[in-house]
């Protein structure tokens, strides 16, 4: 897997080789795009088995250039030119090879792939044969934890032929690590020509590795204010054959603030996995003394008490935990929800957003010191820093460095991406060099010195694994 990308529009190639992935206990969130896993990695998070049939593969048709495709060059070290004339619809790719052997091709990688599932792979190829081409057709790389190979090709191609739509389907293995798709492999010389490329998910079972399943895919429209709502939410959650999964996520949605989840209808009178739910007036006629803030704590207790007690004999049971008003904690949450899942509840979702160093020390760090001394016995997942249009211009790369050691010191799983959230192609191959650098016992600092940061390759006034210069 190449380890940084280049501009748009520019040539991205990489050698023959592919790294060595960590062993440190990585987490996985969503099956839709590029990145990489340990080989031994244990944890995928799915949100459902429903996950439509979208393309997968970054710029299939070659509309943007180059983006999202990576040249695996041939042993002689010379790449095929690769240029992008009118093709089949608009622009194609066209690869030209002027030697004779292999002379590899084009590819995308793809690391957080479910087991069980079966892919459908297909491409639109035109071959001109000069002298002795060779093209495999729809080829792909495909691993499990063993290194045990499960790839293919749908057929070789050794002539001149016209556009031709080819399609395969594979199943991934139990244990899978990576997917590796290559439209053509090519051999000798001559034009190949591709576009129109696609990969989608025909069919998903559920993994036979631990998968935590999230409440959030079944949830109505937020806030929760009818019993119609509540009562279907229910009915989707008690439909989950939940043997198939090591841990539930509930009863709360990522980045929601927890207590709009009881701002019900006034009539409201539901029961919730055995907790009777009611509007605030309908609570009020049965405590007259109660304030609203009274309500709302009795009412968020009932419903991660309902959860808890439906979930907990099928499988473990965790709760999102945000960084949102560290100040009044247990005041915003409310103190008999926060105890309960304290005492009861077995793992915890962390949700940082560290976008540099100020916000580290300001806020993430305070924010992880209160959930440690909340929740000393929960079993925790983070969520790593995810890049927003809100927050690009200040994000800083090197902030990574500061989350992904708060973890490894933790031994907090780490959770890269969510489903249907930005993608993190560029912060994954950063996460993998902050493994080795934490594993190497590189000097880290959490002030600002001047070096060449070894994350990043900045030098000047940096923080982090930092390879400390002389002015």
């Amino acid at each position: 897997m190449p380890i940084l990308g280049l501009e748009s529009s520019s040539l991205n190639i990489s050698s023959q080789g592919r790294i060595k992935y960590p062993k440190h206990e990585l987490g996985l969130w969503d099956v839709s795009s590029s990145g990489a896993v340990p080989e031994d990695a244990s944890w995928i998070v799915a949100h459902s088995a429903d996950y439509g049939k979208p393309n997968l593969l970054e710029n299939p048709g070659f509309e943007l250039d180059f983006p999202g495709w990576w040249l695996l060059t041939p042993p002689s070290g010379k790449p095929m030119i690769m240029n992008l004339p009118s093709g089949y619809v608009s622009r194609s790719l066209r690869l030209t090879s002027n030697e004779l052997g292999y002379q590899g091709g084009v590819y995308q990688d793809f690391f957080r792939v479910p087991p069980n599932t079966v892919f459908h792979f297909s491409a639109m190829i035109k071959t001109v044969d000069i002298e002795g081409l060779e093209t495999a057709v729809l080829y792909r790389d495909v691993y499990d934890s063993e290194g045990n190979w499960y790839g293919g090709e749908l057929k070789r191609i050794r002539r001149s032929a016209d556009w031709t739509l080819y399609e395969t389907s594979f199943t991934t293995p139990d244990r899978i690590t990576k997917v590796s798709i290559f439209p053509v492999l090519v051999y000798n010389k001559g034009e190949v020509w591709i576009d129109e490329t696609s990969l989608t998910i025909e069919s998903w079972q559920p993994p036979k590795v631990p998968v935590i399943l999230n409440w959030y895919t079944f949830r109505p429209s937020l806030p929760i204010r009818t019993e119609e709502a509540l009562t279907s939410l229910e009915r989707g959650l008690r439909s989950i054959t939940i043997e198939n999964f090591w841990g539930i996520l509930g009863p709360t949605g990522a980045e929601e603030i927890y207590r709009t989840h009881i701002a019900f209808d006034d009539n409201v009178d539901v029961t919730w996995f055995g907790e009777r739910l009611l509007g605030y007036p309908l609570y009020l006629q049965e405590n007259p003394a109660a304030t609203i803030d009274d309500w709302k704590d009795e009412m968020y207790l009932r419903i991660i008490r309902g959860f808890y007690n439906y979930f907990s004999p099928l499988t473990k049971v965790g709760i999102t935990w945000g960084r949102m008003n560290l100040k009044d904690w247990n005041e915003y949450y409310g103190e008999p929800a926060t105890t309960f899942i304290r005492q009861y509840y077995d793992f915890v979702f962390l949700y940082p957003y560290t976008a540099n160093f100020k916000e580290f020390l300001q806020a993430t760090k305070p924010y992880l010191s209160r959930v440690e001394e909340l929740f000393p016995n929960q079993k925790k997942f983070w969520i790593l820093t995810r890049i927003w249009n809100y927050n690009r211009s200040y994000w800083e790369r090197e902030a990574i460095a500061l989350e992904m050691k708060s973890c490894l010191d933790r031994n907090i799983v780490i959770m890269p991406y969510e489903n249907n959230e930005p993608p993190l192609q560029d912060i994954w191959p950063l996460m993998l060099k902050a493994i080795e650098l934490y594993d190497s016992e590189t000097p880290y600092y959490e002030i600002y010195v001047y070096g060449r940061n070894l994350l990043t390759e900045y030098v000047g006034e940096t923080y982090g694994w930092v390879e400390v210069l002389e002015k």
